[in-house]
């Protein structure tokens, strides 16, 4: 070869683009189709993203990955029948010792009981309402919760069943204390217990209601006597969570054989919804490729009408030196030209539609998403412009490289 490969290359490029830019409202017209398929794309792609990007900011104590929570079941079935357990599992302090010697450094466990009970403020009388929790010392780090003023309820409160108690920020107004500092040293009534407030809490969540944390020992508390402890175990690294709940299964397979509990990840509900989002995005995305297809349907016929229009320039070519590849590069890189350039305008606006349709949905719905853009979809995006050009341009450049430059040279 007279040239280098890059010059053939160069050449024959620069000819394809000469070519196209000749015939403008041709070639415009020829990428329409893959503008309008890969914007359609690139825009739901943008969507799936920026939901799966605020599902994984937007994390909470409660689905951050770290706890496992441990329910004993009260029910079993027979014959397809769902019937309550004889004995479900009553977890006691025991128990919670053993399973936090198994566990080691690697996690806290804490045990709590919890249910809705009444009560009226010596204020206005009125009825009221909190969740009434017994729990052990580790329960706000298992939670996630953080102190506000004064203490939690510590091992000395249990063992001496003090009857003191902790609330959350959110329970302070059913009181009328106007600050976390007021409450401590105070006296709350729930349940029929006059308890001594010793501290308080924060969720740091959006959640409804108010908190009132009492000793896990505390008796008697009437409105906790049925209901069954659950174990909490947070997790101090995230990659621990399958190997921790696995020994959790061995645990309770050896100290309750025959009695089922309920083991559950707060990871499984957050990787569920980003499978459910991927699923969806991805299946939107098969259906807006169709367009895709439609568009390099269009640009294979631009490119065998240029073909025939071209055939007697084929033929000089070839006459005068040109060999069958000098053609089929020239027509192969004409019609991955114009998908080339079809895929970035398509992308700009893709782009554009998600980045208006996330404002429009923040302004309507309050929610954080914000259109983006990942790796994975420029690769996408890079992909169609190379398989739609060679695949609507492959055989409109053999037809073109297999003329006879004869026969090419007597068209008219």
């Amino acid at each position: 070869m007279r040239y280098g490969i890059g010059r053939w290359v160069a050449g024959s490029v620069g000819m394809g683009v000469e070519a196209l830019w000749s015939s403008p409202v041709r070639t415009s017209l020829s990428m329409v189709g893959v503008v309008i398929g890969v914007a359609s794309l690139v825009a739901m792609l943008s969507f799936g993203d920026g939901i799966t990007a605020m599902l994984d900011q937007d994390r909470d104590p409660y689905v951050d990955g770290l706890l496992v929570t441990v329910t004993p079941r009260t029910l079993e079935r027979v014959d397809h029948i769902p019937l309550p357990l004889a004995e479900p599992i009553r977890l006691e302090l025991e128990h919670l010792r053993s399973i936090q010697e198994r566990l080691g450094s690697r996690a806290t466990a804490a045990l709590s009981r919890q249910t809705g009970a009444r009560f009226s403020p010596e204020q206005n009388g009125e009825e009221r309402a909190v969740y009434l929790t017994s729990a052990t010392p580790e329960w706000p780090e298992a939670r996630g919760w953080v102190l506000v003023s004064g203490r939690f309820l510590t091992w000395d409160d249990l063992s001496e069943r003090a009857q003191v108690a902790a609330l959350s920020a959110r329970a302070l107004p059913l009181w009328g204390f106007d600050s976390p500092d007021a409450a401590v040293g105070e006296t709350v009534t729930v349940a029929g217990q006059a308890l001594e407030v010793v501290g308080v809490v924060d969720d740091n969540l959006l959640l409804s209601g108010g908190f009132v944390f009492v000793p896990f020992t505390l008796e008697p508390l009437s409105a906790l006597d049925d209901v069954l402890p659950i174990l909490l175990i947070r997790a101090n690294d995230p990659d621990q969570v399958p190997a921790i709940t696995r020994d959790l299964e061995r645990w309770f397979a050896g100290v309750f054989p025959e009695v089922p509990v309920t083991i559950q990840r707060s990871d499984r509900g957050l990787e569920n919804s980003l499978q459910q989002v991927r699923a969806i995005t991805l299946g939107l995305a098969a259906i807006f490729g169709i367009a895709i297809v439609v568009g390099g349907i269009g640009i294979m016929n631009v490119m065998l009408s240029s073909v025939l229009e071209r055939t007697r320039e084929i033929g000089i070519r070839r006459a005068v030196g040109a060999h069958r590849r000098d053609i089929l590069l020239q027509f192969l890189s004409e019609s991955v030209m114009v998908s080339a350039v079809g895929s970035l305008l398509g992308l700009a606006l893709g782009l554009a539609i998600a980045a208006g349709g996330t404002a429009i949905i923040r302004h309507v719905t309050d929610a954080t998403v914000t259109a983006s853009i990942s790796l994975g979809t420029l690769a996408i995006v890079a992909g169609i412009a190379v398989l739609v050009g060679i695949g609507s341009g492959i055989y409109p450049a053999r037809r073109a490289g297999n003329l006879s430059p004869v026969e090419a040279m007597r068209h008219e």
